[in-house]
C-alpha cells in the first residue's frame, strides 16, 4: 500500500467513525426531547388555558358572570359573619365568592357560588387554594309585610384593595358591615339644550360622578350618530343595589339608565394607568354610548325595532363614536333573528347589519331612525312588527330596494317567514 492510499484510507475510516458517533449522539439527543417539556411551548398552552376557561365565558371584561363551576379540590375556605352597622346579625343575606384572574394585560372575575346567610348571619366557602379570591354581599330587610328597606352593598374587595389569595389550607374570616341604603341623592347637570340627572346612594359619589363626566362627553356624539335628540332631551342615570337592579348588570327603558356601582367601577380615576384603570375605562366607554343608545330608541321607537337590530344598532353606535370597526368578515356574521339575552357574538354580528348598510349608502342610519321616529309619531306603527315589517317596511323603504335577501344570506333569516310577518303586519 503506497503513502497515498494509505492516507486515502484512513480518512475514510476516519469519517466513518464520526459519522457513527455523530449519528449515535443525535439519536440520545432525540429521545432526551421527547422528554422535555418547552418552557415556551408550556407557557402558551398554560395561558390558552387560561384564555379558554376564563375570557370564553366572559361577556365583558370585568362584568361577573355565572359559569359553570368546577369542582372545588382544595381545603381553602372563606368564611365570616354579615351584621348591621349596629352588631345585630342579618339572615338572608345574599353573599358572593368571586375568583380573580389576571391575563392577556386584564383582569377577569368570575363568579364562583352564591349563598344566604343563616339566622346568626353567618356564611362559609369552601374554594380551591392558591387562587385569589373576593367576596359581596348584599340584601335587604322586610319591614312590615311589604316595605323593603334596602341595605347598600358591603364589598369585602372595599376593605382591601387588592384580592386575598389563599394558600391550599388557609382559612379567610371576612366580616361585613352591611350599611343601610338611605335615600338617593341627586347629581344634576344643566347642558346647552339638555338636562343630566345622576341619583345614587351614600357610598356611590365617585361612580356618579364618572357616570356625570361620560354622559357630558357621549351625549352630543350619541345625538349626532343617529341624527335625534330626546323627546324631552334629559337623561337618567341611576345606582342601584343589587336586589333593585335585578337581573343585568346594565339596563334601560324610557325612564333612563340603571346599573351598580360595583367595587370596581369607581376606580377609574384613582388609577387609570394600570392595566385594571385601562379596563374599566374600557367598560364605561363602551357600556354609556351602548346604554345611551338604547334610551334614544325607547322614548319613540321601542315598538317598531326588534331586538338585534335595537343591540345593533347600540353596538355600532359605541363602535363609530369610539373610532373602532366591527368585524364584519363573513364567518363573524352569526344568525341574530332569534337573539335572546347577552350574546357578545350576536352584538356584533348585529352592529354590522347597520354598518355594512351605513357603508354602502352613508347617512343610511340616520335615515332610518328618521322613518322609525315618523312611523311612531304617525299612529301608524303596526302593533305586531317583528324582523319582517322591520326588514321590508323600515330598512328597505329607505335603503330603495328590498333587503330580504341580504338578511337571508348574510345572517340566515328565513325569507318565507320575512314576508308572513310583513303581511302580517300590515293588515
Amino acid at each position: 500500500m503506497n503513502r497515498f492510499t494509505y492516507g486515502l484510507f484512513s480518512i475514510i475510516l476516519i469519517g466513518f467513525l464520526l459519522f457513527g458517533c455523530l449519528q449515535t449522539a443525535a439519536k440520545k439527543i432525540g429521545s432526551e426531547d421527547k422528554n422535555v417539556t418547552n418552557p415556551v411551548k408550556k407557557l402558551i398552552e398554560t395561558t390558552e388555558d387560561i384564555i379558554g376557561k376564563v375570557v370564553k365565558n366572559e361577556t365583558a371584561a370585568g362584568t361577573p358572570e355565572k359559569i359553570t363551576k368546577t369542582e372545588n379540590t382544595g381545603n381553602a375556605k372563606i368564611s365570616g359573619t354579615v351584621t348591621a352597622e349596629n352588631g345585630s346579625a342579618l339572615s338572608g343575606m345574599d353573599v358572593s365568592a368571586y375568583e380573580q384572574y389576571a391575563t392577556d394585560g386584564k383582569i377577569y372575575r368570575i363568579f364562583k357560588e352564591e349563598k344566604k346567610t343563616g339566622n346568626d348571619g353567618k356564611f362559609s366557602f369552601k374554594v380551591d387554594g392558591g387562587k385569589k379570591y373576593f367576596i359581596s354581599a348584599s340584601g335587604y330587610l322586610k319591614i312590615g309585610e311589604k316595605e323593603r328597606k334596602y341595605y347598600k352593598d358591603s364589598f369585602v374587595y372595599a376593605y382591601d384593595e387588592k384580592p386575598k389569595t389563599l394558600g391550599t389550607n388557609e382559612n379567610w374570616t371576612a366580616n361585613i358591615v352591611m350599611k343601610f341604603a338611605g335615600e338617593k341623592k341627586t347629581f344634576s347637570v344643566q347642558g346647552y339644550g339638555y338636562s343630566m340627572e345622576v341619583k345614587y346612594y351614600y357610598g356611590d359619589e365617585q361612580c356618579s360622578r364618572i357616570a356625570l363626566n361620560y354622559l357630558q362627553d357621549y351625549y352630543p356624539k350619541v345625538k349626532d350618530t343617529i341624527g335625534l335628540k330626546l323627546p324631552n332631551e334629559k337623561i337618567v342615570f341611576e345606582f342601584n343595589t343589587i336586589p333593585e337592579q335585578g337581573s343585568g348588570d346594565w339596563t334601560t327603558d324610557k325612564d333612563g339608565i340603571s346599573t351598580v356601582c360595583y367595587p370596581w367601577t369607581d376606580k377609574v380615576q384613582k388609577g387609570e394607568e394600570s392595566s385594571e384603570g385601562h379596563q374599566i375605562k374600557e367598560m364605561w366607554e363602551t357600556a354609556i354610548p351602548h346604554e345611551m343608545t338604547h334610551y334614544f330608541v325607547s322614548g319613540f321607537a321601542s315598538s317598531v325595532v326588534p331586538y338585534w337590530a335595537n343591540e345593533g344598532l347600540a353596538d355600532y353606535t359605541q363602535f363609530t363614536i369610539n373610532g373602532e370597526t366591527p368585524d364584519c368578515s363573513k364567518e363573524k356574521l352569526v344568525p341574530i333573528e332569534n337573539m335572546k339575552g347577552e350574546n357578545l357574538p350576536q352584538y356584533r354580528s348585529a352592529a354590522c347589519v347597520w354598518y355594512l348598510l351605513e357603508q354602502e349608502k352613508p347617512g343610511f342610519v340616520k335615515a332610518v331612525m328618521q322613518k322609525i321616529k315618523e312611523t311612531s309619531e304617525s299612529g301608524k306603527a303596526p302593533k305586531k312588527s317583528g324582523s319582517g315589517y322591520f326588514i321590508k317596511g323600515i330598512l328597505s323603504s329607505v335603503y330603495g330596494s328590498d333587503l330580504k335577501m341580504f338578511f337571508v344570506k348574510n345572517w340566515g333569516f328565513d325569507a318565507n317567514k320575512i314576508e308572513s310577518e310583513y303581511a302580517e303586519a300590515a293588515k
